[in-house]
């Protein structure tokens, strides 16, 4: 089910120069959540989760799950990968970029408690690891609203 999470990377722009203009621990910067409501469970739709981040080594894509999602409803944790990104890029030197995550409705439900019958609200706290095992701070979402 969690294949069906789409990941993509836009990379802005790139450094160029041979030593990194950024920390190696990597940053990220909360940008967007769109849309904010959504029909839970809905076969087709969803939202665009969007943020910048920032490596001083470049090393945040490399094929194992390294973007982390917590539901701020039950506290599980969704793992994506980062794709690897181009050696052509250099990134060895830096990089930033945003990216974006696209979360299907289809993998949204209603808490069952009669309390969440007919909408629910999440939040996601997202961060991130890079191939040395750094950390990035934290970020957490906009709320998201879901309806019945």
């Amino acid at each position: 089910m969690k294949k069906l999470l789409l990941l993509s990377l836009i990379l802005i722009s790139l450094s160029c120069s041979k030593k990194a203009k950024f920390s190696i621990v990597p940053k990220i910067t909360y940008n967007s959540l769109q849309p904010q409501i959504l029909k839970a469970g809905a076969s087709n739709g969803g939202t665009t989760i969007s943020f910048f981040f920032e490596d001083g080594d470049g090393d945040i894509g490399f094929g194992t799950n390294n973007l982390y999602l917590k539901d701020s409803r039950d506290s599980s944790i969704i793992q994506m990968k980062i794709p690897e990104i181009p050696s052509a890029y250099s990134p060895k030197n830096g990089i930033k970029g945003m990216i974006t995550v696209d979360y299907l409705s289809a993998l949204l439900t209603l808490r069952p408690d009669t309390a969440h019958i007919n909408s629910d609200t999440l939040r996601w706290e997202i961060y991130m690891k890079d191939k040395a095992g750094h950390q990035s701070n934290t970020i957490v979402t906009d709320s998201l609203y879901l309806f019945k």
